[in-house]
């Protein structure tokens, strides 16, 4: 702060090149871009087998502090270490817009398949069908616990 008020008081047109630069330097992330949300038919009748069970929460809660908390964050708000550095932020599962509008075969189809436009990845062949639906069981607890705490 030292520095900018010397740089001011010595060169008073110095606030007129700085403040625009700091602006402009400043990363903000644009929405999501508008990608197809048509799931395919393949995923459109699949069914969580894990529904509410403790173990296969657990189990997801372990794979999702594994592989996801880098870009989602530990609170899976969005927020982790690498978040920063992406064109298109990382979904925010804490946000009540994000998680009780998907169904949990849809959950289940961005976890395989990724979503384009983003640096979500395809997690199916990196983890098998049973650990994809353990992820999706955890943020469903995630969401209730969300719910619950307001």
């Amino acid at each position: 702060m030292i520095l900018f008020t010397r740089l001011f008081n010595k060169l008073p047109f110095a606030g007129t090149i700085l403040v625009p630069l700091l602006f402009f330097a400043c990363k903000t992330h644009p929405p999501a871009p508008t990608v197809d949300e048509v799931m395919p038919a393949a995923y459109q009748k699949l069914t969580n087998p894990f529904i509410q069970d403790a173990a296969a929460i657990a189990a997801g809660e372990k794979i999702f502090m594994a592989n996801c908390v880098s870009c989602h964050g530990i609170h899976a708000d969005g927020n982790g270490p690498a978040a920063m550095a992406l064109p298109v932020k990382p979904a925010n599962f804490l946000d009540q817009s994000v998680l009780p509008k998907h169904t949990n075969a849809y959950l289940f189809w961005r976890i395989s398949e990724g979503k384009p436009g983003t640096a979500m990845p395809k997690w199916k062949g990196a983890m098998d069908e049973k650990e994809r639906w353990q992820v999706v069981s955890y943020l469903r607890k995630l969401e209730s616990d969300h719910q619950n705490h307001k």
